[in-house]
């Protein structure tokens, strides 16, 4: 029997067993992914701009918006003429626990318009400016805070000039969401911003 031959009998099954195997691999992503956007809207939590919200272990306020001055930034950070950077201030407040403090580093974070369009933070244009500049890239306390106070980030954004920044939104979710966490799956924050929308 030819190697050809037996390449031939047996194609049909290896390209079934390499689909399942591959389905078996890439199918529960799909279905977590399927989940999020079904519970999404059940799964917001808005809170009112300058407001505190409680969420996995911790209280998350967001205090505003600043646009950078573009004169300001270093040249060579080489952003496209239409775009700017934004700095999201975040108070956060852990509970005084292991579990409050470990979570909050785990944030994540999307601007959103009233569009839909989004917007992540510490886009790795911005990743050596911020560290540069002493902006935080996650929502971890810094060490100089007592494990327990509050404390305050501030995180760049990356956005096109064209968006005003009263129509914006802060979407925060921790991700993954934490074993012990209560919150629903999907669950996340939609923070207003002071003077927005």
């Amino acid at each position: 029997m030819s190697a050809a031959g037996w390449w031939r009998r047996q194609g049909p099954w290896l390209l079934g067993a390499a689909v399942l195997a591959a389905g078996a691999v890439v199918g529960p992503h799909f279905d977590r992914h399927r989940e999020f956007r079904i519970h999404r809207a059940d799964a917001a939590r808005t809170v009112p701009a300058g407001a505190w919200g409680r969420y996995a272990g911790a209280g998350w306020r967001l205090r505003g918006i600043t646009v950078q001055d573009r004169a300001m930034l270093p040249r060579d950070l080489r952003l496209p003429d239409n775009a700017r950077v934004l700095l999201a201030e975040l108070e956060i407040r852990p509970d005084q626990t292991a579990t409050g403090e470990s979570n909050t580093s785990r944030c994540s974070l999307l601007l959103r318009d009233d569009r839909g369009r989004g917007w992540r933070f510490a886009p790795e244009t911005l990743v050596t400016y911020s560290r540069r500049a002493g902006f935080a890239l996650d929502c971890t306390r810094p060490h100089d805070r007592p494990i327990g106070q509050p404390y305050v980030v501030r995180l760049p954004f990356l956005l096109p000039d064209d968006v005003p920044p009263s129509d914006l939104r802060l979407e925060l979710q921790l991700f993954p969401l934490p074993p012990e966490a209560t919150e629903p799956p999907g669950a996340y924050l939609d923070m207003a911003l002071p003077g927005g929308r």
